[in-house]
């Protein structure tokens, strides 16, 4: 139970591939499902028992498992925490499979004539591991794959499959054979920075395996269950078997971080079957990470990893008369951040390693030149890709396309690799700064990575303005200034001035609660500042997917999207942290309508388009014009969606003209006096994914963009369905970069640092 990934490294090794071998297969495919709800069933083990293969369900109860069409089987099984054990016949026949599962009903009533308390029944199951688990050498397969996202964004995929030989169960008789891999990870996160790596060794994957060592163990060894308190619960269903299942946390006082979460242990074996557990909220003070090496290698270069959350399950499965490692999800949050190299943001890591095979009868070790040192990093043995990477192996099936996240990351990559060579360009650039941001533009255009319209001024004056590509291909109509684009998130600045401007007439005051105004509302006591600064803990709705997809479909009023999809449970106590949320600005947008007794379009349109002079923008559905861009994706043209879905969080449509004239009238007080206008810009929260200070509706940049040194630099991306944007002022020196495009994402993050650094 010592953390699993490893973070840094800083150097190469020659990759060694084995080739699978020319077998051919046969798959079985389907879905687990609830036998009363018909919900999906995540997690569940399906086996064949007879030859040791094994796969599992992803969260939607999908699952795909290859097996060799020369084996010899003739069932598969099927098994969950929880639900009685399904046997049913192999079909290879190509039609997908829908497997029920019934629910087993605890059996409480036997926990009553146990005598022993719940540590002893765990000692007696330790001292039982020689029996319970293979004692002779055995050949397991496995596949793990470990991914890490920044916000939703995806910065790291890895996936390897490989072979485990043992020649007992303890882990320090195994040695590891690498079959395949691949890696990709997002350099621009790391502000460039190459030699960090997020991976695992097989020394690592070892360590998932708490049966193996329970010495190693911070939970089960002799001073683990001296600090943790054991209750015993109960008795589960697990694999057709009887389980008991008990509690456990680590006891009160300890100035440690240690271990919450339950054990399961069959009955008649009292071998260990299932594990889950988390960091214990009384240890959380004392998190990090644990190896004092890595420690000091990461202060010494000014990298600094902070735990923040840590959950773990292991499973075991039965193959002959014994138990075998099954599967192991591991799924951690950790603040990542370095002052010298600038960066600074919130990491959400998931591992998913799954036992696909085992193997009692061929059991000879591997050669010296197939073996792989206990402490290298898997993800420095990745291969080059084809179309059929995976096949003939048992894998997980992921919730997404892992092709797409590797492609994503290779694009993202890639995108940095042009920052570096246009700064090349620059230095030997004799040109006025008009012309440098022309070619910086046109650079990125000409890359196929920008199509839209960019405008920037300095002093106050439009210094640049250009459309590059279309604003609707199939008519050819070029865009330009009075391109009318959606902004997306750049919606939030609005809605909070909107928001400050109630206050000002004193209708509200943002330390008010919601529920002074919605009173139906499901989380009356979040204020109006939590909101604002996504402090709140609502979900953000527009990260559920069975949410995105109603919002996609239909057109709701803004109380049915409130009531509908922005009243989930919270997340956190409001005002503990920030967790960005759409959510929160859509329930402003109703509070704003019922302050006012207008529409949000009418109202956004009567206090700030209209004196702004914003004339080409709007809220909302719009009638078709010219002037309207449309949105790709991908090439392809964006699907139609009602924005009015959006509104407050999104659902704006602007020019760029018209948004450099939002800027203008908000720093000249025509909408709100200075004063009232600078609390919309004053940190009130950090958002470590962007390493930037929320305000309302704006972000102040700490050093994402390399001026923010010296300068001020506020700022807002917006992402629409095939619309991205990026509004940014610095006000010392009037300079505002606006960049709207309507063919997808580009790199908006690093054209801005790239024209703030020529005009400053």
């Amino acid at each position: 139970m010592k953390k699993q990934i490893g973070l840094l490294a800083f150097f190469f090794l020659p990759a060694f591939l084995l080739k699978a071998q020319d077998i051919s297969y046969q798959t079985v495919q389907g879905t687990v499902v609830h036998a009363a709800t018909g919900e999906a069933v995540p997690m569940a083990t399906v086996s064949l028992p007879s030859m040791g293969l094994a796969t599992m369900t992803n969260t939607s109860g999908r699952f795909s498992l290859s097996i060799p069409a020369n084996g010899k089987a003739d069932s598969i099984s099927v098994s969950h925490i929880g639900f009685e054990t399904i046997k049913l016949p192999l079909r290879t026949d190509g039609s997908l499979l829908t497997v029920r599962l019934i629910p087993y009903t605890n059996l409480m009533s036997e926990v009553l004539i146990i005598n022993e308390s719940a540590v002893e029944l765990i000692k007696k199951a330790i001292a039982k591991i020689p029996q319970n688990y293979a004692a002779q050498p055995f050949l397991s397969q496995g596949f793990y794959r470990l991914t890490a996202r920044k916000s939703q964004r995806y910065i790291h995929i890895s996936e390897a499959a490989f072979d485990i030989h043992s020649r007992s169960y303890e882990r320090k008789t195994k040695s590891f054979r690498l079959k395949k891999a691949r890696a990709e990870k997002d350099v621009a996160v790391y502000n460039g920075v190459d030699n960090i790596v997020l991976g695992l060794k097989p020394s690592g994957v070892f360590e998932f395996d708490i049966v193996s060592d329970i010495e190693e163990s911070d939970l089960l060894s002799r001073q683990g269950l001296k600090e943790h308190q054991f209750t015993l619960n109960g008795i589960r269903r697990i694999d057709g078997s009887d389980a008991y299942e008990i509690g456990f946390d680590q006891k009160d006082g300890l100035k440690k971080a240690l271990y919450k979460g339950v054990i399961y242990l069959d009955v008649k074996r009292l071998a260990f079957v299932s594990l889950r557990f988390w960091m214990s909220p009384k240890g959380l003070p004392y998190l990090r990470v644990k190896n004092a090496g890595q420690r000091a290698l990461m202060s010494l270069l000014d990298i600094h990893v902070k735990p923040m959350q840590d959950t773990t399950s292991i499973s075991y499965r039965l193959f002959g008369p014994k138990y075998y490692l099954s599967h192991v999800g591991n799924a951690a949050v950790m603040n990542v951040h370095s002052g010298r190299h600038r960066f600074n943001f919130i990491a959400n890591t998931r591992i998913d390693y799954l036992t696909t095979g085992i193997d009692t009868v061929n059991t000879s070790g591997f050669r010296d030149d197939e073996l792989m040192n206990d402490n290298k990093f898997i993800e420095f043995q990745a291969s080059g890709e084809d179309k059929e990477f995976w096949k003939g192996y048992n894998l997980i099936p992921a919730d997404y396309d892992p092709d797409a996240v590797a492609q994503s990351i290779q694009q993202q990559n890639k995108e940095l690799n042009n920052k570096s060579v246009i700064e090349q360009s620059l230095r030997k650039f004799r040109g006025s700064e008009t012309e440098q941001i022309d070619s910086i533009l046109s650079f990125y255009h000409g890359k196929g990575l920008f199509n839209g319209t960019a405008l920037i001024a300095y002093k106050g004056e439009v210094i640049y303005k250009k459309g590059f590509g279309y604003s609707d291909v199939s008519k050819q109509i070029p865009n330009t200034g009075g391109t009318v684009f959606r902004i997306g998130s750049v919606s939030k600045q609005f809605t909070a001035l909107l928001i400050l401007k109630l206050a000002a007439e004193n209708k509200l005051s943002l330390k008010d609660t919601i529920g002074r105004f919605l009173p139906a509302y499901a989380h009356p006591g979040l204020t109006i500042e939590q909101l604002l600064t996504h402090q709140s803990g609502l979900p953000n709705y527009t990260d559920n997917a069975d949410y995105l997809a109603q919002v996609l479909q239909k057109s709701f009023s803004l109380e049915e999207l409130v009531k509908k999809f922005c009243s989930d449970p919270l997340q956190f106590k409001p005002g503990s942290r920030f967790s960005y949320s759409n959510s929160g600005y859509v329930v402003l947008a109703l509070l704003v309508e019922k302050l006012s007794g207008k529409s949000y379009a009418v109202f956004l349109s009567e206090n700030i388009l209209l004196p702004a002079g914003m004339q080409h923008s709007f809220a909302g559905e719009a009638p078709a014009a010219d002037s309207l861009a449309r949105g790709y994706e991908n090439g392809r043209e964006e699907p139609g969606y009602p924005v009015v879905n959006t509104l407050g969080a999104g659902g704006i449509s602007a020019t760029a003209e018209d948004l450099f004239r939002w800027e203008r009238a908000l720093s000249a007080g025509k909408l709100l006096p200075s004063p009232a206008v600078d609390e919309l810009f004053r940190p009130r929260a950090f958002y470590a994914d962007w390493n930037a200070d929320y305000g309302y509706g704006w972000m102040t940049d700490r050093l994402l963009f390399s001026v923010s040194r010296d300068h001020t630099v506020h700022y807002h991306p917006g992402t629409d369905i095939g619309f991205y944007s990026m509004l940014a002022r610095q006000p010392d020196k009037g300079i505002v970069v606006v960049l709207l495009s309507n063919h997808g994402d580009f790199p908006r993050f690093d054209i801005t640092d790239l024209v703030l650094k020529v005009i400053n």
